[in-house]
């Protein structure tokens, strides 16, 4: 058989921290697959702008099928300046490589607007219907949502410059993952289905009235959860897919301020999970 090895958890034990404090990142592995496999755990640890700040390793040696490998790392947040940092890992294989897992953690008073795990089993602060629900999905809680429906964040009709940082996973179908959104007006929408897994940037007024801004080229397989990170600042718009900038596009005439919310199309099934929206400062 074919090596085979999957991420199962990635925590930061403080999501918010003070200079000075120490952070502990746990990142788990497993080997699913049917023989032994050798690799190397990876974690990066990214600021706000996304340089790298730090990378830990990890080598393994012939770890056995269903055995997990973790790797664990301290940071000493003395010398961390930025508002908010991204830790993100993956593992390198044989057999290839892991799609990532992320998780972040801010310092206090950072401007963190909102963080949501769905640990708690509810959906707190979200307007959706009935076809949306916490359910569990990989050994996690998520917010999974079928047809064609919105899952809208209830504040943030005001954001204006902001970031945010999601795991988004399509099992079928297509999805638009909304921000700057206003629900009976303007948003942004990142668009991506099963036509050709792609990342597509577009700009609706209104929800029959959509203009196709900007395509990204890498293809991002359904079934799957994809790290996905939109940076919205003035006229310029930034999408990383799994920690590669996917779309960078200048708007001349921006929808400048505006909430977040998720909608898969008819026939469609997405999951959605640790959801992260930081503020970015008035220039």
């Amino acid at each position: 058989g074919m090596p085979s090895l999957e991420l199962t958890e990635i925590d930061c034990d403080s999501p918010v921290f003070e200079p000075g404090d120490r952070v502990e990142v746990q990142l788990a592995s497993r080997n699913n697959g049917p023989v032994d496999v050798t690799g190397t755990l990876i974690l990066m640890i990214l600021g706000e702008t996304g340089e790298l700040v730090r990378v830990f390793e990890e080598e393994f040696s012939e770890v056995a099928p269903g055995v997990s490998w973790n790797l664990s790392a301290t940071l000493d947040t003395s010398e961390y300046d930025d508002r908010a940092y991204l830790a993100l890992g993956y593992a390198e294989y044989e057999g290839g490589r892991t799609a990532p897992m992320s998780c972040v953690f801010a310092r206090e008073g950072s401007g963190t607007l909102l963080f949501d795990d769905f640990e708690d089993d509810v959906a707190d602060g979200w307007k959706t219907p009935s076809n949306w629900a916490v359910v569990e999905e990989d050994d996690s809680l998520a917010l999974a949502g079928r047809e064609h429906s919105f899952a809208v964040l209830e504040t943030g009709e005001n954001w204006a410059d902001y970031v945010l940082r999601f795991r988004a996973k399509l099992m079928h179908g297509r999805a638009h993952l909304c921000f700057r959104f206003t629900f009976d007006g303007p948003r942004y929408l990142i668009s991506w289905g099963e036509e050709d897994l792609r990342m597509h940037l577009t700009e609706a007024q209104h929800f029959e009235d959509l203009a196709h801004l900007a395509s990204g080229t890498g293809v991002y397989d359904l079934g799957v959860w994809h790290e996905v990170e939109i940076r919205a600042e003035g006229f310029s718009i930034q999408v990383y897919v799994d920690g590669i900038l996917e779309i960078e596009h200048e708007d001349a005439d921006p929808i400048l301020s505006g909430t977040i919310a998720f909608e898969p199309l008819d026939d469609s099934l997405l999951y959605i999970d640790d959801v992260e929206v930081l503020a970015l400062p008035s220039p």
